[in-house]
């Protein structure tokens, strides 16, 4: 480990046998609007936060109160609230990682875990997620991040954030795809 850089992630939502009470979320701004509103909805409520390529991720105690996100995440404004749930994982990158522009992660100063404990959400920002959920499923939109936009192409344009998904989506289509033409007893092992 001393040898080479490697990345860090840290996995969110209560996964892979993380208690409940010590299960985090990600709070991530991608876009000026999504930092607008995290500084709307969470400047009197301050936990551990870092900067990492564009965005600030914020980090916050998982509670079982919180909404069911289908993908895990749920987006409101260009800010997405990286939950989790046992059956979709979540992951988020964090100090000292590299970002794919080169840019490391880092502590923004005075909100590291040693200046601040993770703390749970207010009531009212759970309210809020429930508010906002609730809506984009009942407009039938997905909650995570333009889903629907990135991968209905395959000639379409794929940020380097998601190479690893849309080559999971791809390498999944062309599998059924065979699978439709030749069934389980033409495929093989190669």
């Amino acid at each position: 480990w001393r040898d080479d850089r490697w990345n860090v992630g840290i996995i969110v939502g209560p996964c892979f046998g993380i208690p409940a009470d010590k299960a985090i979320i990600d709070i991530e701004d991608d876009s000026p609007e999504g930092r607008k509103l995290a500084d709307t909805l969470l400047k009197d409520y301050p936990g551990p936060a870092y900067a990492g390529g564009k965005s600030i991720h914020r980090l916050y105690r998982w509670t079982p109160d919180l909404p069911v996100a289908d993908k895990g995440i749920i987006v409101v404004d260009g800010l997405e609230f990286r939950m989790g749930r046992p059956e979709k994982q979540s992951q988020s990158v964090a100090p000292p990682s590299i970002h794919h522009t080169g840019a490391q992660y880092q502590w923004i100063e005075g909100r590291s875990l040693d200046d601040l404990p993770i703390i749970e959400l207010p009531k009212e920002v759970i309210e809020f997620l429930h508010e906002k959920n609730h809506s984009n499923v009942r407009a039938g939109g997905g909650t995570a991040p333009n889903e629907a936009r990135k991968f209905r192409a395959r000639a379409g344009k794929i940020s380097p954030g998601n190479r690893h998904h849309a080559l999971l989506v791809e390498a999944n289509n062309l599998w059924r795809h065979a699978f439709r033409i030749w069934g389980i007893n033409r495929l093989e092992d190669e």
